[in-house]
């Protein structure tokens, strides 16, 4: 490979770089106006007798999602509706 031949590489090199850090910067926030707002994170402590699936049938009721179990009992949330 000449001098020549490097020399003329480097703008391309540098255009598909500028249009990858670009694409990295703007892809996630494009993802999130697609996506919508995140809902707010909450904590539920649900009560020791409740049994799996009326759990489940209330997350779906009060449009809880991204369910993370964090001890025996507490939950964390997506809360999708505040209303």
């Amino acid at each position: 490979m000449t001098t020549a031949d490097t020399a003329q590489r480097s703008p391309s090199w540098r255009a598909t770089s500028l249009v990858l850090v670009l694409l990295a910067i703007g892809l996630p926030i494009a993802a999130r106006t697609v996506a919508g707002p995140r809902g707010v994170i909450v904590h539920v402590r649900w009560q020791e007798s409740l049994a799996p699936a009326a759990r489940q049938s209330l997350e779906s009721a009060f449009r809880l999602t991204a369910a993370e179990q964090l001890d025996d009992r507490t939950w964390r949330y997506e809360l999708i509706d505040p209303s």
